[in-house]
């Protein structure tokens, strides 16, 4: 193979690898604006923001949920697949995922900029749009399906009122808690 034909190959081999990337992203991002407009649902005590910066890097926090009964983040997955929550993990199709870890690591991030000033813990969930199988649910994180969301907010108790809930989100809403630049909104 000459130097030309390997170059040409390594590219189209970028080229196919892309789309799949490209399918990736997209569905993920489907699977936010889904579950965004379930949010959109809760009563108006509760607030939420979107697609946060974690760290500077490229991550996000897909949606953080600020109410009544607390401050929840939430990292939402779509697949085709079936997804099984069982003895304190995740499998997607089988295989084991990281997504109770990342969840975990999450609620750890906004624990530290937004509620440890105020003695709040924060709940991370995981909430899937595609089918979900929970057989038992992770230890620290809680693995919902899109469909249970609204639901199940609205069992949870109240531990905070009014004043507490909108100062909490006045600080999640301002850029710099994010390490964003002034003037830049703060949810996607």
């Amino acid at each position: 193979m000459s130097e030309r034909e390997a170059g040409a190959s390594a590219r189209n081999a970028r080229e196919l690898a892309q789309p799949d990337e490209w399918q990736r992203w997209n569905g993920a991002a489907v699977g936010e604006e889904t579950v965004g407009r379930e949010l959109a649902k809760l009563p108006a005590t509760w607030h939420v923001l979107h697609d946060l910066p974690v760290n500077g890097g490229p991550g996000n926090i897909d949606h953080l949920v600020i109410g009544p009964a607390g401050i929840f983040t939430i990292n939402t997955k779509n697949y085709s697949e079936t997804t099984v929550a069982s003895h304190g993990a995740l499998y997607v199709g089988g295989a084991w995922t990281s997504h109770v870890s990342a969840a975990e690591a999450e609620a750890r991030h906004v624990g530290r900029l937004v509620a440890a000033a105020y003695d709040m813990t924060v709940t991370p969930l995981l909430v899937f749009t595609s089918p979900l199988v929970v057989k038992q649910q992770p230890a620290r994180v809680t693995a919902l399906a899109q469909a249970d969301l609204i639901r199940w907010f609205a069992e949870q108790p109240a531990h905070y009122g009014p004043d507490a809930v909108r100062t909490i989100f006045n600080l999640a809403d301002e850029p710099s808690t994010w390490g964003v630049p002034a003037g830049t909104p703060v949810s996607g």
